[in-house]
């Protein structure tokens, strides 16, 4: 396992577009073919010890929400934002929602009820 940090500065009006801008200029030092999950966690938030395996276990695309912590896999990731993280006021909301309003039949989402029981048993 491989930690990258976004921890940038940039002087922008909104936590999101900080927060996007830091994802997105770490993201862009990463060779994104060698991870098969970018983790996106606020600032603020200490993750349950199990969060990323039980996410893991889920064998989705996106595990999480917005404004605590979201786990998408590479390949979602790439296809769907080809390799550049949202930059907006709300940058985990466009996260989540790109990846749940996608017409793309293969991305799995937390969308059935006992994955979406699951994810809240996580988070």
């Amino acid at each position: 396992m491989k930690i990258a940090f976004a921890n940038k500065k940039y002087n922008l009006k909104y936590v999101g577009e900080r927060a996007g801008s830091a994802m997105r200029d770490a993201l862009s030092k990463e060779k994104l073919d060698d991870f098969t999950h970018v983790l996106r966690v606020d600032g603020d938030v200490i993750l349950p010890k199990r969060f990323i395996e039980a996410a893991l276990n889920l064998n989705v695309d996106l595990v999480g929400r917005a404004g605590y912590a979201q786990m998408i896999t590479t390949k979602a990731f790439k296809e769907l934002f080809d390799n550049m993280y949202p930059v907006s006021f709300a940058e985990d909301s466009v996260l989540s929602h790109t990846v749940i309003s996608s017409k793309k039949t293969h991305i799995r989402r937390t969308a059935d009820k006992n994955d979406f029981a699951k994810t809240k048993e996580i988070l």
